[in-house]
């Protein structure tokens, strides 16, 4: 299953390098300057929402949804390429 993540920082001042090392760590792939991609086993959202909360700051805000292969996009940080073949491999068609 394939999500996607995505995060508002609200406190800018702050260290959010455990935030970003955990996304590595998962094999995310940054898409957006605050989305990333992930695959994980269906049902994940919840626990990867939780698990986030941990590395971030009690006021950001997370977001955690499926991605389904019905997707669309333009200009990410990554190439077109990239993008569509992660979305075609992990996704939910």
């Amino acid at each position: 299953m394939l999500y996607l993540i995505s995060y508002d920082i609200a406190e800018k001042n702050n260290d959010y390098e455990a935030l970003w090392a955990k996304l590595k760590e998962w094999g995310a792939t940054k898409v957006l300057y605050s989305e990333w991609l992930v695959a994980a086993p269906p049902d994940s959202a919840m626990k990867l929402a939780t698990d986030l909360e941990h590395v971030t700051m009690p006021s950001d805000r997370v977001l955690v949804q499926e991605v389904t292969s019905n997707a669309a996009w333009t200009n990410l940080i990554v190439s077109n390429q990239a993008f569509s073949q992660i979305v075609m491999r992990d996704a939910r068609p």
